[in-house]
C-alpha cells in the first residue's frame, strides 16, 4: 500500500470515528453504559494516546505530547470504573487532531526513504523495525477502526430516544420475508493453512501461518437467524439448565437472562435495539447480542456444536463471499440468505479458547495479545456490520471473556 492510499485510509477511518462521536451529547461521551465498556470520549483519547506513543514517540523518538493524557488514556493505569473524568470534547478533538498532523507528516518522510527499511540489520533500532513496511501506521490504523467498532457497539446502548436522533447514517433496513433454511456445507478432511504470516496484514495472534489436520464436517451456510433464536426462547431455552454448561448456567440464572441483549420485550411485542433507534425484531436477520454461553446453549438445543477457529477460517476461505457486509453501510444486520456472511454481518463466537498459535512471538508489545491468553476468553471470528474492511477477514481474531454479551455477535453451527 502506498502513501496516497493508506493516507487515505487513515482519513478515512478517521471520518467515520469523528462521525460516530459527533453522535454522542458531551453528556454522554462521559458515561458509562455498561460496567464491560469504558465512555465513548475515553476510547477517543485512547486512540489519539496509543497513536502519539506508538508513532511520535516509540516510532521516531519524540517527546510524549502529554504526560497527563499517557496515564488517563492507559487501559493498565485506570480501570474502567474510573474512565468518566475526561477532558471536554474540544480538548480531545485538538489533541486527536495534532497527533493525527504528525502522524502523517512522518508517513510522508518514511514513504521517502522506505529503501532504508528493506534489509533488517543485526542491531537494529525498535523505531527502524515499527516503520519497516510502514507497519506502524497500519497499526494505529486497525487499532483505531477496532475502536471505532467499540464506539459504535456503546451508541447502541442509548436509550431509544437518543438513538432515534442518529442523523448521518442510514436507517436500519428491516425484512420482512420468513429466513431461508441454512445449508450445511460440506468440508473435506484433509490438510490446512490457517493464519496469516505477513505481519502489514495479520496480527501477532495470527502467527505464525500453519498447516493442520482437519477431520471432514458440516457448518452452516449462515448463521443463526432471530427466527430460530425465539424458537428456542419459545421452547424454554432460557429455563433448561441441562442445556447449558455449569458456568453458563450460574451467569444465566444471577444475571436473569431471558433473552438477547440487543433484543427488547414492549406490550406491542419484540423489537430490535437497533443502532438509529427499535425496531420491529426481524425474523431474517441474525441474531445478535449473545454470549459464548447463551451460544453453546443454543448449540446443544439443536444438538449440533459451535466450530473450532480452524474449521471456520478454513470454512470462510473456502465458502466466503466477495462482498461482505462490513463498514458502518447500513447501521445495522442484512437478512440472510444473501450470501454465507462468513465475513460481516455478525461476529461468530467459536469453541476456541484464544491462546497462542505454536510459534507465537508478541509484537509490537506483549499487552496486544499475550495477556489474553489466559484461557478466559473465546475467540471469534468474521467481523459484523460495524468492523471495517481491513478487520473483516478470515485469519482476524477477536476475542472476549464468555459472558460479554453487548457486542454485534451472534453464532453459526457445526456438526
Amino acid at each position: 500500500m502506498g502513501l496516497v492510499s493508506l493516507v487515505s485510509e487513515l482519513e478515512q477511518t478517521r471520518r467515520v470515528t469523528l462521525d460516530l462521536v459527533a453522535l454522542a451529547t458531551d453528556e454522554e461521551l462521559c458515561t458509562s453504559y455498561h460496567p464491560d465498556f469504558s465512555p465513548i470520549g475515553w476510547h477517543l483519547g485512547h486512540i489519539a494516546t496509543f497513536e502519539a506513543f506508538w508513532v511520535l514517540e516509540r516510532a521516531h523518538g519524540e517527546p510524549p505530547l502529554s504526560s497527563t493524557y499517557d496515564r488517563l488514556f492507559d487501559p493498565r493505569q485506570v480501570v474502567k470504573g474510573e474512565r468518566s473524568q475526561l477532558p471536554s470534547r474540544t480538548e480531545l478533538l485538538s489533541f486527536a487532531e495534532e497527533t493525527r498532523r504528525r502522524t502523517i507528516e512522518w508517513l510522508r518522510r518514511d514513504v521517502e526513504c522506505a529503501h532504508r527499511f528493506e534489509t533488517p540489520t543485526p542491531h537494529e533500532s525498535e523505531g527502524v523495525n515499527l516503520r519497516r513496511g510502514l507497519f506502524v501506521y497500519r497499526f494505529i490504523l486497525m487499532h483505531e477502526q477496532q475502536h471505532a467498532e467499540t464506539i459504535a457497539t456503546i451508541l447502541r446502548m442509548r436509550p431509544r430516544e437518543r438513538r432515534e436522533a442518529v442523523r448521518g447514517f442510514p436507517s436500519f433496513v428491516r425484512d420482512t420475508r420468513p429466513p431461508t433454511r441454512a445449508e450445511r456445507l460440506e468440508v473435506a478432511a484433509g490438510p490446512v493453512h490457517i493464519g496469516e504470516d505477513d505481519p502489514v496484514v495479520g496480527d501477532d495472534n495470527e502467527r505464525p501461518r500453519r498447516q493442520l489436520e482437519l477431520r471432514s464436517f458440516r457448518i452452516d451456510s449462515r448463521p443463526v437467524s432471530n427466527a430460530e433464536w425465539l424458537s428456542f426462547i419459545e421452547a424454554g431455552g432460557y429455563r433448561r439448565p441441562e442445556l447449558w454448561s455449569r458456568e453458563g448456567w450460574e451467569w444465566c440464572s444471577r444475571e436473569g437472562v431471558e433473552m438477547p441483549f440487543s433484543w427488547v420485550r414492549t406490550d406491542d411485542g419484540l423489537f430490535l435495539k437497533a443502532f438509529t433507534g427499535d425496531v420491529p425484531l426481524p425474523l431474517a436477520h441474525p441474531v445478535e447480542g449473545i454470549s459464548h454461553h447463551e451460544a453453546e446453549a443454543y448449540a446443544r438445543f439443536a444438538d449440533r456444536r459451535l466450530p473450532t477457529e480452524a474449521e471456520w477460517e478454513h470454512a470462510a476461505r473456502q465458502f466466503g463471499d466477495s462482498s461482505p457486509h462490513v463498514g458502518l453501510q447500513c447501521c445495522g444486520t442484512r437478512p440472510l440468505g444473501e450470501g454465507t456472511d462468513f465475513v460481516g454481518n455478525v461476529w461468530e463466537w467459536t469453541a476456541s479458547t484464544f491462546e497462542g498459535y505454536p510459534g507465537f512471538r508478541a509484537f509490537p508489545y506483549e499487552g496486544y495479545s499475550q495477556a489474553y491468553f489466559d484461557g478466559a476468553h473465546r475467540s471469534m471470528r468474521g467481523g459484523s456490520w460495524a468492523t471495517q474492511a481491513r478487520i473483516a477477514r478470515p485469519s482476524f481474531r477477536n476475542w472476549y471473556q464468555p459472558h460479554w454479551r453487548a457486542m454485534f455477535v451472534g453464532v453459526r453451527l457445526a456438526g
